[in-house]
């Protein structure tokens, strides 16, 4: 819109005669109420379309004309009508009147506003001020005193004795409106007017009467307060009205100000008639204190804003009002540090650090504070606050730090900030406080799931050790953050010292602290703080890295030893391992297998530790993984184990670290084996009644057969196919037949000795047949002897050794049996001591029985069938109970060709009922051992077909039902018909014959 003066007064000029006449209508009762409201609201339609400069004071006075009859009617026409008007009243302000308000009509207005925003006169009013009618006042009230700031005229006309009085009301009234107005909108707009208002007072005294005032208002909204929750903004202005009003009234210069300026008025004036003399700022000051103790709990306030403005607020009390609040220094001081926690604040530390170093009396109160905290840290830790020990942990060494970037703390400071840090962290870990959240651990790894695990888990970072719950390691994390500040040579070594001469927490306390101080990612921080050379860092961080080295060594094999400890302990042997790097290999010897016998301990955190060790190990000695660490120290390993057996240690980690090692290094460790198999026996002899520990020492043994059969000479070649069987179908002899058979045994006779030959039997070269055994070797020896020597152990009560026990035996016999010459002797040793585990209660221990005689079936062949013969009653009763044990399954009683009754298997008529899977599993191994029996071995006729009653031969795989046919096709035909219950298809002339077959 142009901003022609005449343009602009025809455009006011129709809505201002419009509202002015509707306003005699209403006074005349000629119209009502809510039309004077339209008109004002159209008038301040027009005003809000005007620019900046469009307006002048005259275009200002001719639309207040009819704004003024609507203020002397506000009690009889709608409160919205008295809205309108002071929102018009303010655009007139802002861009009519401006700088010429000087004058009678601002305090006009003064007054008019202080009467209008005035909620405590109930005489004059008939109701309450609407928030939106106090918004429109005090932003009247700012654009009054802005006006009257940017004149001469204006401060001065403030200062009039006439006006006083009303500019003390506007205090008030602004005040109330900041402290107790229903709008958020208008308390803000009320924070800015005041803000204004002490901008245009420049008299320090004139502010000083109304400081108490503003303080106790301010204070109340600057409180924290779960009733009355206020906006960020607002608190934001208030901290910056208290700043502006600290300034101009109690700072130094403002005192120093009043003072010249009565002395220039007054030269007779003597210091003991100051107008704010010494009794005035004594009482001043403990007011200040008491607000500021209730202001500074703003410093946890969310809002970076608020935090920032109380930091300038605390900054210039202690910059400006140092001389003349000397009470609140320390409260100013402490709150600084609370606040400089965070990083925002960098910049302001520094200002912060450069007034220290500039103010003795900063320093001391600094130093007064970190005392009084570090004195009273351990109460708060054994608290239940967990939030509170964490934010006083912080304090104390953002405190600490600003002493270190202003002035070198003092040695007592420093020493009594040193000393307590193994407390604390004792009181840290030995307190989980409030917070039962605990951490996430890494899932602990079963015993028989290390090797595994150690082959595919390569994690070089070790879990938390000393932390149980999340306030633990948020609080020691804290803690490891500032440690570079407080590190120097001399409290390492004495962190140091204290681990050998403390105990439980405060052992472990300084452990962890030492360990932290030496830790290679430190080095760079501990190298800038103490201006050293790398060198020198080096140095002493050798030093009490190779004292912690030998405690550590020392500890793990401690089985009484904390397993905290042992935890920090390996995290020490982890350390010096990536300090020497290729060298530790040197000290594997002493380091490696207490390591390897934590593996085998009972706490899962502890090995998870030194799987992480471990790697950590292998990564820093170049080894390309933990098997090639472990079989590259395999000797040493070994006689330290073996070493335990032969002094009867019959701690379970040794024969578990030795389980482990077997699985991880594989069979090249087995050559090592044959003392320790000798100190294995050695202990089963002497401590056989212990079932735990003898089970796990055949534990090791199985592992040993079960590694030492894959060695390469002891191989077996690919399983033999179904041709290779020896064939046991019956065929008639014929000549030619009988011919050959005796040709052949003629042709394998040796030829006969010549007398004339060299009798050096060295001169004749034999040529071993490519069936002629391998020879035997160390780990063939060392097979018999754990095959031999196991034999004794197998009448043991204990179920699940006996299956230890026959499992072993299963994994030996292969191998054993490509040696003939020494294999069949033990056939003849085992079978005495094997056959009666067919007759145990166990149905688990049976199956196993009868998967060994199945590979002894198949390895010594028809050596055994004699033996089975003997052994048939046996075996019949073991179907016969394997029958019973099949619940809800019944037998059924069949003739057979020989006319004696045999048992039909039940799983030939399968009902529909629960069977054990116990029985199942003997029912599948005696099928197994019955094929292998018929075809390795070889049956009678009246076994053979015995044994197809007991077997499903409709249910078999017919690679294992052909077996048996190539024994006797004509019976394993006429079995499957019996089972399928079909008839047999008979030639129609002898069925008219009349003949009469007997029942099958």
């Amino acid at each position: 819109m142009a901003g022609d003066p005449n343009e602009v007064f025809r455009q006011l000029k129709g809505p201002c005669v419009t509202l002015n006449q509707s306003i005699l209508s209403f006074q005349g009762r000629n119209a009502p109420p809510g039309l004077v409201v339209h008109c004002a609201e159209d008038l301040l339609r027009i005003l809000k379309r005007f620019k900046a400069g469009d307006l002048n004071s005259r275009l200002a006075e001719y639309v207040f004309i009819p704004l003024s009859y609507i203020l002397k009617s506000s009690q009889q026409l709608p409160i919205r009508a008295s809205e309108v008007a002071f929102e018009s009243l303010a655009l007139l302000l802002e861009s009519g009147w401006r700088e010429q308000v000087v004058g009678p009509l601002g305090s006009q207005l003064l007054i008019l506003l202080a009467i209008t925003a005035d909620r405590t006169d109930k005489v004059q009013k008939s109701r309450e001020p609407t928030g939106e009618l106090l918004q429109a006042v005090y932003e009247c009230f700012y654009h009054l005193f802005y006006y009257l700031e940017r004149t001469k005229g204006g401060r001065s006309q403030l200062q009039e004795a006439s006006v006083v009085p009303h500019l003390g009301h506007a205090v008030t009234v602004i005040l109330d409106g900041i402290s107790s107005s229903d709008s958020s909108d208008a308390e803000s707009q009320a924070a800015r007017a005041l803000g204004m208002l002490l901008r245009a007072v420049d008299d320090p005294e004139m502010l000083a009467s109304f400081l108490p005032g503003i303080v106790s208002s301010l204070t109340k909204v600057l409180t924290p307060a779960t009733r009355a929750r206020r906006s960020a903004v607002l608190l934001q202005q208030c901290l910056q009205v208290l700043n502006d009003v600290f300034k101009k009234t109690v700072s130094t210069h403002a005192i120093a100000d009043i003072y010249s300026r009565k002395k220039s008025q007054n030269p007779d004036l003597g210091t003991k008639s100051r107008p704010l003399d010494s009794s005035w700022l004594e009482a001043t000051a403990g007011q200040m204190k008491l607000a500021l103790a209730n202001i500074n709990k703003l410093r946890s306030h969310s809002r970076v804003d608020v935090r920032k403005a109380l930091i300038v607020l605390d900054l210039t009390i202690l910059n400006d009002c140092g001389e003349t609040l000397p009470n609140c220094q320390q409260l100013c001081i402490e709150s600084l540090v609370v606040l400089l926690e965070d990083e925002q604040f960098h910049e302001i530390k520094a200002q912060v650090t450069t007034m220290i170093q500039t103010t003795p009396r900063l320093l001391e109160s600094l130093e007064t504070i970190l005392r009084d905290w570090t004195m009273s840290l351990p109460r708060i830790l054994e608290g239940s606050d967990e939030d509170k020990k964490t934010r006083r942990l912080q304090q104390l060494f953002t405190t600490y730090s600003l002493l270190q970037d202003s002035v070198a703390p003092t040695q007592s400071l420093q020493q009594l900030i040193s000393t307590s840090l193994p407390d604390y962290v004792a009181i840290i870990i030995r307190t989980c406080g409030q917070d039962k959240s605990t951490i996430a651990q890494t899932p602990a790894v079963r015993l028989e799931n290390l090797p595994v695990a150690l082959r595919s888990d390569r994690t070089v970072s070790f879990p938390d050790a000393v932390s149980s719950s999340r306030f633990q390691t948020d609080v020691l994390n804290l803690l490891q953050r500032n440690l570079p500040h407080l590190a120097t040579p001399d409290l390492a070594i004495a962190f140091a010292t204290q681990v050998r001469e403390s105990s439980q927490d405060m052992q472990v306390s300084a452990m962890w602290l030492t360990l932290r101080l030496i830790q290679p990612k430190q080095n760079s921080a501990i190298a800038d703080f103490l201006n050293i050379e790398d060198d020198d860092n080096r140095l002493w961080c050798d030093q009490v890295r190779d004292d912690l080295y030998d405690f550590s060594l020392t500890t793990i094999e401690q089985d009484e030893a904390d397993w905290r400890l042992k935890a920090l302990s390996l995290e020490v042997i982890a350390a010096q391992a990536t300090a020497l790097s290729q060298d530790f290999r040197n000290e594997l010897i002493d380091a490696l297998y207490p390591i390897l016998h934590l593996l085998g301990g009972e706490s899962p955190r502890l090995r998870q530790h030194a799987m992480v060790c471990l790697n950590i190990i292998t990564q820093a000695c170049g080894f390309a993984d933990v098997k090639a660490l472990v079989v590259d120290n395999a000797d040493y390993l070994v006689n330290a184990v073996a070493l335990k057996l032969n002094s009867f240690d019959v701690s379970p980690q040794g024969p578990q670290v030795l389980l482990m090692m077997i699985n991880l290094a594989g069979p090249s460790l087995v050559p090592y084996l044959e003392d320790t198999v000798d100190s294995i026996f050695a202990v089963l002899e002497d401590y056989h009644g212990y079932t735990t520990l003898v089970e796990l020492l055949f534990s090791v043994l199985n592992a040993i057969s079960e590694q030492g059969v894959q060695e390469a000479l002891l191989q077996l070649p690919a399983p033999p196919s179904t041709d290779s069987y020896p064939s046991l179908e019956w065929h008639p002899i014929t000549i030619p037949s009988l011919a050959l058979y005796l040709q052949s045994r003629r042709d394998s006779r040796p030829p006969p000795i010549d007398p004339t030959s060299d009798a050096n039997p060295s001169s004749n070269t034999k040529e071993v047949s490519p069936s002629h055994p391998p020879p035997q070797s160390k780990t063939h020896a060392l097979l018999l002897r754990l095959f031999t020597s196991t034999l004794p152990h197998l009448p043991t009560s204990s179920p699940s050794l006996r299956l230890l026990l026959l499992s072993q035996l299963r994994t030996l016999i292969p191998t054993l049996a490509k040696h003939e010459d020494s294999f069949l002797p033990l056939v003849a040793q085992l079978w005495p001591a094997l056959v009666p585990r067919l007759a145990d209660t166990e149905p688990h221990t049976v199956r196993a029985t009868l998967e060994v005689l199945t590979a002894l079936a198949v390895a010594a062949g028809g050596f055994l069938k004699a033996r089975v013969r003997e052994m048939w009653s046996q075996l019949r009763g073991v179907e016969r109970w394997v029958t019973m044990g099949e619940k809800g399954q019944a037998g059924e009683p069949m003739r057979g060709n020989a006319g004696k009754e045999v048992i039909v298997s039940s799983r030939a008529v399968q009902g529909s009922g629960y069977v054990d899977p116990s029985f199942v599993a003997v029912r599948k191994a005696l099928s197994a051992f019955l094929v292998a029996a018929a075809t390795w071995i070889g049956l009678d006729d009246e076994m053979f077909e015995e044994m197809l009653g007991w077997v499903a031969i409709g249910k078999m795989e017919d690679q294992e039902r052909e077996k048996l046919a190539r024994v006797n096709r004509d019976a394993v035909w006429l079995a499957l018909r019996r089972e399928r219950r079909t008839g047999i298809d008979m030639p129609g002339r002898l069925l008219e014959g009349g003949v009469k077959w007997a029942a099958v």
